[in-house]
């Protein structure tokens, strides 16, 4: 077990969040928001038969998480099978020779923006295992490869400008609009972006000039064989390249933040057409989104048709699918338990809300969030309360209508949205519950102790930078 331990950190990390979670539910009394203030009910403990029952409800309510994953992986381990991938990612490599940095940088820049603005992160984890192959071909480390594309995830989230993912919720109960402080929301996606790839591009200079290089390429989890036959590859750029436009366009909230109805309104008239006053189109298609409105539902959707135009190009056998999809999904199933994890932390925290008791102590002698002590106890709030929530919308309905009634204001309630929002993406680049960085360090095997040890200085310059900026907030 020891040995299973040292080897798999990441279980035994996240263990003890949901042990500590489990501990304050035996400590502390639960907390809701009532009539303008925080209310306890008394403790209630989480036993035996609670923490086996409630656990297993993060595979129920995150199921599409866990499909979107295994989808991903089969989509992927078919893509190694075939030539016309193997050719795509040689040629990849060879233009990008020698222009490494200016890569990590543009495809860190693309992950954030993307990030920034779409109503979901999930679906951009279709990019990360192609620009991870890359980056390991490349010669470049693992460390690399997880900051340019999971963590510049998180560099997106942090740096919000529209993403409804994170600002929808907050806007509504704070009153606020997607325009409030979006320069600074800019400046702190610029700031953001920049430090993080300046400790990048020191690591990654380091690592290219290295005498001890390793070649981490057979960590790639979807590594490629030694290719065997030349096959064209523009169906694949074509099928790829339509994939690639369904993940950017498709969640981009157009209508809802844009204000932007021309794709709305192509989904009302395609499903509308009719032979004959029978809506053959909708009894086809079904129920139907418009891009914008996209779920990682309706991706999956697209992602299995793409499995299958790839095996029809490329003339992969029925049985040989199979085995693919199979051999792919189980590839997954690390970074799928981590992620189940971390969710069952996520589901105690909802059901036996403490956090809402401990936030409302740390907040007890506080009068007002624009002053100094109030901004240093709001973002202990904010980020105690990321940990332990693991998506910022359980922080916004448990404890923003407490902060809205409590020391709302129309000066106080901007400082509130950027101290939420810039400290929960602060707490996503180091706490055992982010799930983006955990999803990374599981898919790359990556040692959280490694992580940390890379990514400190990165943290500390980061919240001052944060803090800085909340101040200029709060006093100006």
């Amino acid at each position: 077990m020891k040995k299973f331990f040292k080897k798999n950190d990441l279980f035994k990390i996240v263990g003890i969040v949901i042990l500590l979670t489990v501990l304050l539910t035996w400590l502390i009394p639960l907390g809701s928001y009532s009539s303008g203030e925080i209310v306890t009910s008394g403790i209630t403990r989480i036993g035996l038969n609670d923490f086996f029952t409630d656990s297993l409800l993060s595979v129920y309510y995150f199921a599409i998480i866990i499909t979107f994953l295994l989808i991903l992986g089969a989509l992927y381990h078919t893509l190694s099978k075939t030539s016309g991938y193997q050719t795509l990612l040689e040629k990849f490599t060879k233009f990008l020779k020698g222009k490494e940095i200016w890569f990590v940088l543009i495809a860190s820049f693309v992950f954030a923006a993307l990030a920034s603005i779409s109503n979901e992160v999930y679906q951009l984890l279709i990019f990360v295992p192609f620009v991870i192959t890359i980056i390991l071909n490349l010669k470049m480390d693992k460390l690399t490869a997880l900051s340019t594309t999971f963590g510049s995830i998180l560099i997106g989230v942090l740096g919000t400008t529209f993403s409804p993912m994170i600002l929808e919720e907050m806007n509504s109960y704070l009153s606020l609009t997607y325009n409030t402080e979006i320069f600074t929301k800019i400046m702190l996606f610029v700031v953001t972006y920049l430090l993080f790839n300046f400790f990048n591009y020191m690591h990654i200079k380091k690592t290219l000039k290295s005498k001890d290089k390793v070649d981490e390429t057979k960590d790639d989890k979807f590594a490629l064989p030694e290719k065997t036959e030349k096959s064209k590859i523009w169906p694949l750029i074509v099928t790829l390249g339509i994939l690639a436009v369904y993940v950017i366009i498709a969640y981009i909230p157009w209508e809802s933040v844009f204000a932007y109805e021309g794709f709305a309104n192509f989904n009302t008239w395609l499903t509308g057409l009719s032979i004959k006053e029978v809506p053959v189109v909708s009894y086809v298609l079904g129920t139907t989104y418009a891009f914008g409105a996209w779920d990682l539902y309706s991706l999956q959707m697209i992602m299995l048709i793409a499995i299958g135009v790839i095996a029809c190009i490329y003339k992969i056998k029925f049985d040989d699918l199979l085995k693919a999809f199979g051999e792919g999904a189980k590839k997954m199933l690390k970074p799928i338990l981590i992620v189940l994890m971390v969710y069952i932390v996520c589901i105690f925290t909802v059901i036996y809300p403490v956090m809402p008791t401990i936030i409302s102590w740390i907040m007890g002698a506080v009068k007002s969030v624009t002053s100094f002590g109030g901004v240093l106890l709001t973002s202990l709030s904010a980020i105690i309360s990321s940990i332990f929530n693991v998506e910022l919308r359980y922080s916004v309905e448990g404890l923003i209508p407490y902060f809205a009634s409590t020391f709302g204001s129309e000066t106080a309630n901007p400082v509130i949205m950027i101290i939420f929002q810039a400290f929960y993406g602060f707490t996503q680049f180091f706490a055992p519950t982010s799930l983006m960085l955990m999803l990374g360090l599981a898919y790359l095997d990556i040692p959280y102790k490694e992580w940390l040890k890379y990514i400190w200085k990165f943290l500390v310059g980061l919240f001052v930078v944060i803090l800085i900026i909340v101040c200029f907030v709060a006093f100006l």
